[in-house]
C-alpha cells in the first residue's frame, strides 16, 4: 500500500510538469499493486488526467485498460497524438468494420504522417480511387521515401495516369485508357475512354469490344449495362478476343446478362482454349456446363 500511495504523491506533483513524468511506467505497476477498488480507481483517475493533458504514454495506459466503450474515443486520442500503430489498426477498423471512409483516411493520414508505411499506401489508395491523384502521389512518396518499393511503385503509376488524364482529350484514346482507374469507379477518363472504345468496337477491333464490354458489366464507369457488355463482349469474342470469350463465360456463370443456347457454353469455352489463354482455359473448363 505504501508503494501505491507513494506513486499517488509523486503523480500528482508531476500533473502540474510540462514535460512528460519519466516514471509513467510505475503507474502500471502501482495499477498492478492496487490491494483494493478505491486504489485501482484512484490510479485510473490519475492515469486519465495525464492523458487529458496530451500525454500519449499516459493515454496508452489508459487505452490499455479501457472498455470497449470507451475505446473508440481512446484510440482515435492515441493516435492523434502519434502512436502510428494505433493510427493504422483504427483506419482499418473504420474502413472495413464501420465503413466510413472519410474516418478510415483521417486515422491513416495520421498514421502516414507519423511514419507508418502502411498508412501511407491505404491513405494513398483511398486518394487515388476518390480519386485525388495528387493527393494519392503525395501519400504514396512518403511511402516510397521509407524505402517502401510497392510505395514507390505505386507513386509512379499514379504520376501515369495523372498525366494520362491531363492528356485524354488532347491525344485520345490511349491516354484515356492509361488515365481510367478501374477502382475509382467512374470518371472523366474511363467515360471518355468507353465512348472511344465502343467507336472503334464497331470499326471491328477486338480488343476494344472486350474492353468496353468489361467497362460495363465490372463497374469500371458509373453507368453499368450488363444488356450492352454482353453485346459488346460477343461481339469481342466472335472476332477472337480469348479474354472477351472468358469474361462472357464469367459474366453468364454469375447471373449476368441471358443464358446461351446449350451450344452456345461449351463454344465459348472450347473457344478460350482455342485462342490459347491458358489461365481462362483452365479456369473456364473447371465451371459447371
Amino acid at each position: 500500500m505504501g508503494t501505491v500511495l507513494r506513486w499517488f504523491a509523486l503523480l500528482a506533483l508531476c500533473l502540474g510538469c510540462e514535460g512528460e513524468p519519466a516514471t509513467l511506467a510505475e503507474l502500471d505497476a502501482a495499477r498492478k499493486e492496487a490491494t483494493d477498488r478505491d486504489d485501482l480507481l484512484r490510479a485510473e483517475r490519475l492515469g486519465a488526467r495525464l492523458c487529458d493533458r496530451g500525454q500519449l504514454t499516459a493515454c496508452e495506459a489508459v487505452l490499455s485498460s479501457a472498455d470497449e466503450a470507451q475505446r473508440p474515443a481512446l484510440e482515435a486520442r492515441v493516435c492523434a497524438l502519434g502512436n502510428r500503430e494505433i493510427c493504422w489498426s483504427l483506419g482499418t477498423r473504420r474502413m472495413w468494420v464501420d465503413h466510413d471512409p472519410d474516418a478510415a483516411l483521417a486515422a491513416w493520414d495520421l498514421g502516414c504522417s507519423a511514419g507508418d508505411v502502411s498508412s501511407c499506401l491505404a491513405a494513398g489508395d483511398v486518394f487515388r480511387t476518390h480519386p485525388d491523384l495528387t493527393s494519392a502521389i503525395e501519400r504514396f512518396g512518403m511511402a516510397c521515401q521509407a524505402s517502401s518499393s510497392p510505395g514507390c511503385e505505386a507513386q509512379e503509376a499514379a504520376k501515369k495516369r495523372l498525366a494520362a488524364g491531363a492528356s485524354c482529350a488532347e491525344k485520345g484514346q490511349r491516354s484515356c485508357i492509361e488515365a481510367c482507374d478501374p477502382a475509382a469507379r467512374g470518371g472523366a477518363a474511363c467515360d471518355r475512354a468507353l465512348e472511344l472504345q465502343r467507336e472503334s468496337c464497331v470499326d471491328g477491333d477486338a480488343e476494344a469490344c472486350t474492353w468496353a464490354g468489361r467497362a460495363l458489366s465490372l463497374g469500371w464507369v458509373e453507368n453499368v449495362d450488363v444488356a450492352a457488355a454482353q453485346d459488346l463482349l460477343w461481339r469481342g469474342c466472335d472476332l477472337d478476343d480469348a479474354w472477351g470469350c472468358l469474361q462472357l463465360v464469367v459474366n453468364i456463370e454469375s447471373g449476368l446478362g441471358e443464358n446461351p443456347s446449350p451450344k452456345e457454353m461449351p463454344w465459348l469455352r472450347n473457344q478460350v482454349c482455342d485462342l490459347q489463354l491458358d489461365y481462362g482455359c483452365s479456369a473456364s473448363w473447371t465451371a459447371t456446363p
